[in-house]
């Protein structure tokens, strides 16, 4: 993996990582900057590679964020396990709910929610979505982050251009 956990630029005051266990490499990170208060909820992630953090942005505010991967090769448990955290964060009584990561359904027109191509795994996520009261999509990334399995520095070429882009707008 190429973040290891330090911060030597000091901006991030939690990291929260879910490192893969059962294959080499991979994970999902959640960096939250110093001044943001938040706590990880464990209690509301599934089964999954998935990591759920309570947000604050402001004294106002409270997000549940979370961050997801899903192996495009992935089963129908990856939906039924998706379904599972939907019904604990419903249980939360928040309503401000963020879903990022990479959850590799390649064939869904983003801004409708719903799918460009006959696959019932895409259909049924979008059905999911569907029943979240006011959902929105966006999709952040419009490239092709890693060129293959094995280059493992395309990855990091890619994080170090967001990385320095982020820093441009901060």
């Amino acid at each position: 993996m190429f973040f290891k956990g330090e911060d030597k630029y000091g901006l991030f005051g939690s990291t929260f990582r879910k490192d893969r266990c059962n294959r080499r490499g991979g994970g999902v990170l959640i960096a939250i900057r110093n001044h943001i208060s938040c706590i990880h909820r464990s209690d509301l992630e599934a089964k999954l590679e998935m990591i759920a953090l309570e947000i604050r942005p402001n004294p106002t505010i409270c997000v549940i964020l979370s961050a997801f991967y899903r192996r495009p090769d992935a089963d129908e448990l990856f939906l039924s396990q998706f379904r599972e955290f939907l019904v604990k964060y419903s249980g939360t009584g928040l309503s401000n709910l963020v879903v990022t990561g990479d959850l590799n359904f390649p064939h869904i027109d983003w801004n409708l929610g719903c799918p460009t191509k006959p696959d019932p795994k895409t259909e049924d996520f979008c059905n999911i979505l569907g029943l979240l009261d006011g959902f929105f999509l966006v999709r952040t990334l419009f490239v092709l982050v890693r060129r293959s399995a094995f280059d493992p520095k395309s990855v990091f070429r890619r994080y170090s251009r967001l990385a320095r882009r982020e820093e441009r707008l901060s």
